[in-house]
């Protein structure tokens, strides 16, 4: 499974129905084209997949897709957008640690396989 993949699952599994996985593009034909894009374009600004993931549930990722279906974009031109738009990655992973609660951080790594190492 690719990345897009693992990360559109993820946002689908732990989104509280407000933002990009909740979205009427993501029950389209559109969607896997929506995820991939997402993922790339916000891999390419330095996100984290969890942060991608949290940040699909943002009032962002909301707006985003609304302009995303208003406009029916191409692949291309959704990055384009995407990037214009996206927080900073530094911007996106302070405010997801501090106001993002450690159960829903911690359920994105499950469901995107990651493993905590605990050292002692």
């Amino acid at each position: 499974m690719e990345l897009w993949q693992q990360i559109w699952r993820a946002g689908s599994k732990v989104s509280g129905g407000f933002g990009l996985w909740s979205h009427e593009i993501m029950f389209t034909d559109d969607a896997p084209t929506v995820a991939r894009v997402w993922t790339e374009t916000l891999t390419d600004l330095g996100y984290s997949p969890v942060d991608i993931v949290l940040y699909g549930d943002w009032r962002d990722g909301r707006h985003m897709a609304d302009e995303m279906w208003d406009m029916h974009r191409g692949a291309e031109t959704m990055r384009e957008y995407i990037a214009d738009r996206a927080a900073s990655a530094e911007k996106v992973c302070n405010l997801n640690a501090e106001q993002v609660s450690p159960e829903a951080v911690d359920n994105v790594k499950i469901i995107l396989g990651y493993v905590n190492e605990v050292t002692s």
